[in-house]
């Protein structure tokens, strides 16, 4: 079954699966200083410390997977310093974020997210925002630029313990600030405070 077919009937089982007035079991990822956003990697930014993501699991898991949704007001991340101290880019979830956690082939779980992210450019002189699609995974993955001559490979990790590394790619356009039409990756690395079981 495809990631999307699984998303479909997962979201299913969690709007018609959970009892009224039933909690939803909620594991929050709270980020460490290894989360960074690249340029390239020639530019890269480490996200402020205090950095929290609370995922809401579905009701009902499926056989070895789980289904859970991130709202935007649950990503709770400060903008990012740039170059100079007027200058930040700020992330934010377009809308709510829809996501699987399942167990790998090595016992270990893998997460794959995919979201809608509004970027803002907060810049004295050429502010801007727009809205771009991302697919978040513990797996690995490639960040490219706009003219494909530069391939940065990139490697999540999946849940050990209760750490985790997940990483998305996005490109530049031409004349995205601070890197014109350059790979970008993200990395968010953390540590659940709790994990649902998965049977």
């Amino acid at each position: 079954m495809s990631i999307r077919g699984l998303f479909a009937g997962l979201l299913l089982s969690f709007v018609a699966g959970t009892p009224a007035g039933a909690e939803p079991f909620v594991a929050t990822l709270r980020l460490d200083p290894f989360s960074i956003l690249s340029f390239g990697d020639q530019e890269v930014y480490q996200f402020p410390e205090g950095a929290e993501i609370r995922f809401e699991f579905a009701s009902e898991s499926g056989d070895g997977f789980l289904g859970f949704v991130v709202r935007p007001s649950e990503a709770l991340i400060a903008p990012i310093p740039l170059r100079y101290g007027d200058e930040s880019l700020e992330f934010v979830l377009a809308r709510k974020a829809e996501g699987v956690m399942k167990v790998g082939n090595d016992g270990r779980l893998i997460v794959e997210i995919d979201a809608y992210v509004i970027v803002t450019l907060n810049h004295p002189e050429d502010p801007g925002w727009k809205k771009i699609p991302v697919h978040f995974t513990t797996e690995s993955t490639q960040a490219k630029s706009l003219e494909g001559d530069h391939v940065i490979d990139v490697s999540g990790g999946r849940v050990q313990g209760r750490g985790v590394q997940l990483v998305g790619t996005a490109t530049n356009a031409e004349d995205d600030y601070p890197r014109p039409g350059a790979p970008v990756y993200v990395i968010l690395s953390g540590v659940f405070d709790r994990l649902p079981a998965l049977q």
